[in-house]
């Protein structure tokens, strides 16, 4: 698994590109530098326009083809190859379909953006707990997804997809726009998003009945986009993650760890989103480069040796930063369900691509309100993404 640096003018035109944020999305893996051209991706206005007029539904057929369409018209990274989350989450953007960045866990378990459906078509998502990728052609069983091969195209049945468990399908709810939606979430009561996630998932709901469905989600999605410091007061860290392969039995490859690293690292990210840098649980790691080398299966105890190349380091609210490269065993356990990989409790590893976005977002908001309550938490944030960008 690497993670590559990229300059503060690439991070800064993906965050502040944000469609959430009403300009238009980058795609993260193209580079500013003097020796390589900012590609900026932007979604047609007319089309985006019409999209925030309709009515909330699904994503059409139509509208599927148009995404893979473009998914497979994006060049192909030189440099950096998002992992499969990201791109599923990248594809998605680039098409103007807006929704915050969930994990393939997330995904698998179900989140307000997406519907489960049994009725396939191009366009929807093909989850498993540990990858994701995107329908290309249902009758051929084909998707188009982020592995250890690169950006490649496979059929989802074959025997390799078959040990992976039997997947899920979810489909895009193409939504109203969150400004105009947002006046009318609840003031008091169980949110939209906790309603949802007592609805069965075991088929696709008639058109009728999904209508409140489609309708809490966007004012999910609104509540998300607009009130991010709100929504992760409560974040927990993830204590492990499964690895792929788990329910074949298998013993776990550097590919699959490295995957399951990669998903728990975004995932920690989260620690990032609210609350005072300086009452982190524990120092906080920001990497550039993570490298799963090998894999140690032992009776006892199992691990992955990884080697770690940083440049910034927060501790307690003060921001360290000088190049550093350190290796670690990063344990594995195998459980009843299979094996997982836990996260450490000594420190909180977050690739720097999400510490970035993370941050940029944070800054632009508190920006945005002008609270002079606020110039403190703004020069705390402003010197670690000065860290991370340089």
């Amino acid at each position: 698994m690497k993670r590559h640096r990229r300059s503060a003018a690439v991070f800064a035109a993906a965050i502040f590109g944000m469609s959430a944020l009403g300009f238009a999305w980058q795609k993260p893996n193209q580079s500013s530098s003097s020796d390589a051209e900012s590609v900026e991706i932007q979604s047609d206005s007319s089309t985006t326009d019409s999209r925030r007029q309709a009515s909330p539904h699904l994503l059409t057929p139509r509208e599927g083809l148009e995404l893979i369409d473009l998914a497979m018209a994006l060049p192909a990274p030189a440099d950096y190859q998002p992992d499969c989350s990201h791109l599923v989450h990248q594809i998605f953007a680039a098409g103007g379909y807006d929704y915050p960045y969930a994990t393939s866990y997330d995904l698998y378990a179900g989140v307000p953006s997406f519907q489960r459906v049994q009725n396939l078509q191009t366009g929807d998502l093909v989850v498993w707990r540990g990858h994701v990728g995107v329908l290309v052609d249902p009758a051929e069983h084909s998707f188009y997804s982020s592995t250890d091969s690169g950006l490649v195209t496979q059929q989802y049945d074959n025997d390799y997809w078959r040990q992976r468990g039997r997947p899920r399908f979810y489909r895009y709810l193409v939504g109203a726009s969150s400004s105009s939606m947002l006046a009318a979430l609840p003031k008091s009561g169980r949110s939209p998003a906790a309603k949802i996630s007592d609805m069965s998932n075991d088929g696709e709901q008639p058109a009728d009945a999904a209508t409140g469905s489609k309708a809490a989600a966007v004012l999910h999605q609104a509540a998300v986009r607009n009130s991010a410091d709100k929504v992760d007061a409560s974040f927990q860290m993830p204590e492990d993650i499964p690895i792929a392969d788990a329910q074949s039995g298998a013993k776990p490859t550097a590919g699959n760890v490295s995957e399951a690293i990669s998903e728990l690292t975004n995932q920690s990210s989260g620690i990032l989103r609210g609350g005072d840098l300086v009452s982190l649980p524990a120092p906080v790691v920001i990497f550039d480069q993570l490298q799963v080398q090998k894999v140690e299966i032992h009776h006892d105890k199992s691990w992955a040796n990884v080697r770690i190349d940083y440049r910034v380091e927060l501790n307690q609210g003060q921001v360290k930063s000088q190049h550093h490269s350190d290796k670690r065993r990063w344990e594995l356990q195998k459980t009843e369900d299979g094996w997982v990989a836990v996260n450490p409790t000594d420190r909180i590893y977050i690739p720097a691509e999400k510490a970035a976005q993370i941050v940029s977002e944070r800054l632009y908001k508190l920006t945005k309100k002008g609270s002079g309550k606020s110039r403190s938490q703004q020069a705390s944030l402003a010197r670690l993404l000065d860290a991370v960008f340089n």
